[in-house]
């Protein structure tokens, strides 16, 4: 392969060559395959978001070079979204790409100026959202701009893929490096996760705390209903019944005067 010139079909961008997979994978899968092809293959990343539109413009250019040596070459197909070397923490709220070196190998750095990348990120419970690139068309001219959406690393996904134009800066497995750095993030996540709890739970909360408030309003207004039908009912009853006349006892006097016979009681009243 000639050095700064990778093929009709892929564009050459920072010593690199990039094409597109056919193939759609998870995360998982997709560094597996990499790593299978003796890790000379890698998830394509940038630095910052003026890398990325700089590739982002290069990519859809159809002639390269200059004067005699001037080649014509096919624009990558960046209309639908590919898996990249991006990251979105979702405790730190931070932009992370794979960052591999001739000498150093392969490891995970901070974005350089995430809040000027185009970008959208995707609400789940998720500690760690992958991140995939498209390009959109900006003005009639063909102006266009990547946008990068962060979602589940599940999600089934064609690559953008990248490898270095010379041999000799072959990476080798850089896909571990990855995976334990995800794996790290989404420990500090799952113990922010025990100690407080999440939204959807205190949603849960509340909507059983009104639930219980309902139900116990409507026991007692039960009750109130009740006792006040009972209390009306003796009312009713009290004011229907009729009025007795009181006996001789209660009217006093004893037994002694409601007992006495006639011939106890004197013939003759003495004159008042």
């Amino acid at each position: 392969m000639e050095p700064g010139f990778c093929g009709r079909s892929m564009t050459n961008f920072e010593s690199s060559c990039y094409t597109t997979g056919s193939v759609r994978r998870n995360l998982t899968a997709e560094l597996a395959a990499m790593r299978a092809d003796s890790g000379v293959m890698r998830l394509a990343s940038f630095n910052s978001s003026a890398a990325l539109q700089n590739f982002v413009k290069e990519s859809q250019r159809t002639r390269v070079g200059s004067g005699l040596s001037t080649r014509s070459k096919e624009p990558l197909n960046l209309a639908q979204r590919l898996r990249v070397g991006l990251f979105y923490e979702h405790r730190t709220k931070k932009v992370f790409y794979l960052n591999c070196e001739a000498e150093a190998g392969c490891k995970i750095a901070e974005f350089e100026d995430a809040d000027k990348l185009n970008h959208t990120v995707q609400s789940t419970n998720s500690s760690v959202f992958c991140g995939s690139l498209r390009a959109v068309n900006l003005t009639i001219d063909g102006e266009v701009l990547g946008l990068v959406s962060f979602t589940d690393c599940s999600e089934q996904l064609p690559a953008l893929i990248s490898f270095p134009d010379a041999a000799r800066n072959r990476c080798g497995d850089w896909s571990q490096p990855v995976l334990n750095w995800m794996l790290a993030a989404a420990q500090p996540a799952a113990e922010e996760e025990q100690t407080s709890p999440s939204p959807e739970r205190m949603r849960l909360i509340m909507v059983q705390f009104v639930a219980a408030g309902l139900i116990l309003l409507l026991f007692l207004s039960t009750l109130t209903l009740i006792f006040m039908k009972q209390l009306q009912c003796l009312q009713r009853e009290a004011a229907a019944s009729p009025k007795t006349v009181p006996s001789p006892v209660e009217k006093g006097g004893g037994p002694e005067g409601a007992c006495q016979s006639d011939a106890q009681k004197p013939l003759v009243h003495s004159a008042p």
